[in-house]
């Protein structure tokens, strides 16, 4: 039957064809092949030019717009119903379309016919498939094809008017002039959109990826939680101060999101620390502070094996490193430790100081504020200790105690506000200047800078 309709439509087509007019259509056939698989699509409405090249091709060629109309066969459907519902659908009506036209003097009346027959009987003859071939009610399909039927003629009938009259001006070289760019236009739009299709497509799936991620990651978190009730919540901690010192610093949102995230995951590591270690209820000796000392490096073999955290690992690593070179695990200094990190150990070490541990209470505010003033420009960066003393001045007491912080409500926030790119990770971003009210100067904990440093470390070890 297929083979049938494709025969019929051929001897209609190439009954009264003008052996002059034989290449051009040819040539229009080919264009309406390749254009029926590169339909160009805004918002709801669907374009085609192979809706032009039939329109000219009946007001051009009559009858035989239907051997141009075949190109359409061979575009991309897939069943045999949909080939043969194709070829009747859109091959009549453009054979219907030529008769007519070729019947008409005026070329003016031969283009509105052209340009309303053939889109108009292709789309009662696809309302009337939809309806007896899927159970789809017209109605509804004609709501939806209006917009495009609509569309389609009002842009094919100046453009068919302006093709017909160069080729009746110049011949068959003018279809090839002007009919050649408008497939080459629309070919590269489509192409257009199918890039932008694809590129959505993939930050959606890049959007899964990351949060099933941060998931894993929560969940490992969520482990070491179990050996070191600790752990968690001080790491929400550290997100929450990490996230507003950059903030505070006039960092971008993204880099402000990255900051959260690693502040999230800045203890993954002490996962491989032995529970005697983690959950010893005093002071910490050498052996025991070096095995401790461990977990930034093996946080960071951890999340590095993500390939989606990789660069996160990196600010994992460094989160312990001092300016002054005396951190770990590899000793930088200065603008060598990624801008992050030193932000996290800035809230690290003060979240330390002023959370209960089982040896001890946590340190008052004030003093761990002093602490902090006095460890700039050694162990902790200027500028971030600065902007935190700033946020902590103004703050209430919940937050800083780090009391309004909660591990699952700060991994919900970060699902909810960040899309994790490796290429929007900023390792080493540089620290702008320093914004705001003239620095805070504090009180000295203690007049032993040293003896204060040696303690701190061990602290937020």
């Amino acid at each position: 039957m297929y083979g049938a309709l494709l025969i019929a439509a051929l001897l209609l087509g190439t009954a009264s064809v003008n052996p002059s007019d034989i290449v051009p259509i040819i040539g229009m056939f080919l264009g309406t092949a390749f254009l029926a698989r590169n339909e160009t699509v805004v918002g709801r409405l669907e374009f085609s030019g192979e809706a032009l090249l039939i329109v000219v091709a009946a007001m051009a060629f009559g009858p035989a717009a239907a051997v141009v109309a075949l190109g359409t066969v061979f575009s991309s459907f897939d069943t045999r119903s949909l080939r043969v519902f194709n070829t009747t659908s859109i091959v009549a009506p453009a054979y219907v379309a030529g008769i007519v036209s070729s019947q008409l003097d005026s070329l003016a009346t031969a283009l509105v016919v052209a340009a309303f027959v053939s889109p108009v009987l292709n789309t009662a003859l696809t309302c009337l498939f939809a309806r007896f071939g899927y159970g789809y009610p017209a109605r509804d399909f004609l709501n939806m094809a209006a917009g495009s039927l609509l569309a389609t003629i009002t842009l094919t009938m100046p453009l068919a008017a302006g093709v017909v009259w160069a080729y009746q001006a110049a011949g068959a070289s003018a279809l090839a002039l002007t009919l050649l760019p408008l497939t080459l236009v629309q070919y590269f739009l489509t192409m257009y959109q199918r890039k932008a299709q694809l590129t959505d497509e993939l930050a959606d799936k890049a959007q899964i990826l990351a949060r099933t991620n941060l998931q894993f990651a929560a969940a490992m978190v969520r482990a070491l939680d179990q050996r070191d009730a600790y752990t968690a919540g001080h790491s929400a901690a550290v997100a929450v101060f990490t996230r507003d010192i950059a903030r505070e610093m006039g960092f971008d949102e993204e880099t402000v999101r990255l900051a959260h995230l690693a502040g999230l995951l800045h203890d993954i590591g002490k996962i491989g620390v032995p529970g005697r270690v983690l959950n010893k209820t005093a002071p910490l000796d050498d052996e025991e502070y070096e095995l401790m000392k461990t977990h930034a490096a093996m946080g960071a073999d951890i999340l590095g094996e993500v390939d989606l955290y990789a660069d996160i690992a990196i600010l994992v690593r460094y989160h312990h490193e001092r300016i002054d070179g005396r951190g770990y695990p590899e000793q930088l200094a200065g603008d060598a430790i990624p801008a992050i990190s030193r932000m996290i150990s800035v809230a690290d070490t003060y979240s330390a100081m002023t959370t209960d541990r089982p040896y001890r209470e946590g340190m008052p505010t004030e003093k761990a504020m002093s602490i902090h003033n006095e460890c700039r420009g050694t162990q902790l960066d200027s500028d971030f200790t600065e902007a935190f003393l700033r946020i902590l001045i103004v703050a209430d007491a919940d937050y800083q105690r780090g009391k309004q912080t909660d591990f699952e409500v700060e991994v919900a926030k970060h699902q909810a506000l960040s899309e994790v790119e490796a290429e929007a990770v900023r390792v080493n971003a540089p620290a702008p200047e320093p914004a705001g009210p003239t620095p805070v100067i504090l009180p000295a904990a203690t007049k032993n800078g040293e003896l204060v440093e040696v303690e701190l470390e061990r602290e937020a070890a």
